[in-house]
């Protein structure tokens, strides 16, 4: 069956591509989670070299509203080493919510309250 287009351009982005690539060879990869409100701490952490940074929505302080500076800040940044790949945790398992932090350009989507048998 194929893929929706949000899935296929999900899977295309070069930001996910390291992450991707650990994860299809069974590595682990270097993910950090963000609970604050405040886009600097993005920024502060795009200086690490992790592989992945989580913006969380659901448990977090920051709002849908708010998503879009943490991800402009972790895109600012000038590394040495590849950006990290920048991952959302929305608040809900929402069509609408996914479908918005994939058009602002979020590489990765983390749905809470998944239940499978």
């Amino acid at each position: 069956r194929p893929r929706p287009a949000w899935v296929r351009a999900m899977s295309q982005t070069a930001a996910s591509a390291l992450v991707r690539g650990k994860w299809a060879k069974k590595e682990p990869a270097l993910v950090a989670w963000m609970h604050s409100e405040d886009p600097l701490m993005a920024e502060v952490m795009a200086q690490v070299p992790f592989d992945a940074i989580v913006i969380d929505i659901q448990h977090g302080h920051t709002r849908t509203t708010a998503a879009l500076d943490h991800l402009r800040a972790l895109q600012a940044v000038q590394t040495a080493h590849p950006q990290p790949a920048p991952f959302v945790r929305v608040a809900k398992n929402d069509l609408g919510d996914i479908g918005h932090m994939l058009d602002i350009g979020y590489a990765g989507i983390i749905c809470p309250l998944i239940e499978t048998q």
